[in-house]
């Protein structure tokens, strides 16, 4: 947050904030239970202000998946039980043993053993 704010517009900050808090609530297992439906309220405002931001073209279907996020934790517990954030850590760990587009598999091979 200290670094992108005084970096990036007022309004673009402010929206940023509201996808950070309700990631956070939907993320702590403290606190899923009991904020999911602040979290909700929190994720549509962001879905919403996204397309008056950066207009209907940059509307995908991930900033659009955010809507069903907090129904989503309601069924299946706190976002860390069943997202993919561990494994995107891990792809990025892969990512960097590589040095060249082909032969990866002997790159990730050889960067486990050094």
């Amino acid at each position: 947050m200290v670094v992108i704010r005084g970096n990036v517009s007022k309004k673009v900050f402010q929206h940023f904030l509201l996808l950070s808090v309700a990631i956070f609530c939907l993320s702590a297992p403290s606190y899923c239970a009991s904020h999911w439906e602040c979290a909700n309220d929190l994720l549509q405002v962001f879905v919403k202000r996204w397309q008056q931001l950066y207009g209907k073209d940059m509307m995908v279907y991930n900033v659009h998946g955010l809507c069903h996020l907090a129904s989503d934790v309601t069924v299946f517990g706190n976002l860390d039980s069943f997202s993919a954030f561990a494994f995107e850590n891990f792809l990025g760990r892969l990512k960097k043993m590589l040095r060249k587009p082909n032969n990866t598999l002997p790159q990730v091979i050889a960067g486990y053993l050094r």
